[in-house]
């Protein structure tokens, strides 16, 4: 298990989502909550390295994907649209 935020310039947090570290294959390793999202492998820094980690992907879905409680963020810097739960 790993966490992921979303920071500001100034490192206030923003947003974060814990999730499976070590992602392969999003269809067996990630869970599917069924809101329309798509289950990804992204990389994120876990433990301070770089590595794969599954991932709400709702650039198709928007925010209506979302599981209950999360937000699309759309604008994070090399990543996709990801699912998160806002600060």
């Amino acid at each position: 298990m790993t966490c992921a935020f979303v920071t500001t310039l100034d490192m206030n947090v923003l947003a974060g989502f814990c999730t499976a570290a070590g992602c392969r294959d999003p269809a067996v390793d990630c869970t599917d909550p069924g809101t329309g999202a798509t289950p990804i492998c992204t990389n994120l820094a876990l433990n301070g390295a770089p590595g794969l980690a599954c991932a709400l992907d709702c650039g198709e879905s928007g925010m209506s994907g979302c599981p209950d409680g999360m937000t699309c963020y759309d604008n994070i810097v090399g990543q996709p649209a990801l699912c998160f739960h806002p600060v």
